[in-house]
């Protein structure tokens, strides 16, 4: 069985067969899951937006919408049937349809790998702008954002905080930058 992919949304295949990520493997703690140190546990993910929203089962068999930048779980239905309702009301907000057909139009389709990822994170001011976002690996991705998931997560709405980067052994010309939550958190080196 193949993936599906419409503009905006991918639907994760079933089996080892076909393009894109499979079920199996997306879900496979050390595809990402395990940089979210327990945030995304119980989560089966069926699919994902063109920025890395999943959709997924959880265990209480509720669909629900995973936000990759800070954990926060929606509840969208019950069942399959149930989600494919609440996408199809508005598929430009709920599976970013309009905006994946206008990146397509300016920049070519993504691989069946990619996503994109907002330099600076949604959630800390970024925008949607073609100079804020990055095509990358989706499994990559969501491992960049799963430690800034983890802070974000555990700090009260508006808390202030500081991050700073420490730069890899290999790279011993960098020097630890800090970054405030109005700065781009992508490190200089």
């Amino acid at each position: 069985m193949g993936s599906g992919t419409a503009a905006g949304l991918q639907i994760f295949r079933a089996g080892a067969e076909g393009l894109g990520p499979d079920l199996q493997t997306w879900n496979d703690p050390q595809t990402w899951k395990h940089t979210y140190e327990g945030l995304a546990d119980g989560l089966l993910c069926f699919a994902q937006d063109l920025f890395g929203t999943q959709f997924a089962l959880d265990s209480e068999a509720h669909v629900v919408r995973f936000d990759p930048e800070t954990a926060e779980r929606t509840i969208l239905g019950d069942s399959l049937e149930h989600w494919a309702q609440w996408l199809l009301a508005d598929p430009d907000v709920h599976g970013a349809h309009a905006f994946a057909t206008s990146w397509q139009d300016r920049h070519g389709p993504l691989t069946h790998d990619q996503r994109l990822i907002p330099l600076r994170f949604f959630t800390l001011g970024g925008t949607y702008e073609d100079d804020n976002l990055a095509v990358k690996d989706a499994a990559q991705c969501m491992r960049i954002r799963g430690p800034l998931t983890q802070t974000l997560y555990s700090l009260p709405d508006g808390a202030h905080f500081q991050m700073t980067s420490t730069p890899p052994r290999a790279t011993p010309t960098c020097s630890p930058t800090t970054h405030s939550r109005s700065s781009p958190i992508t490190p200089p080196c």
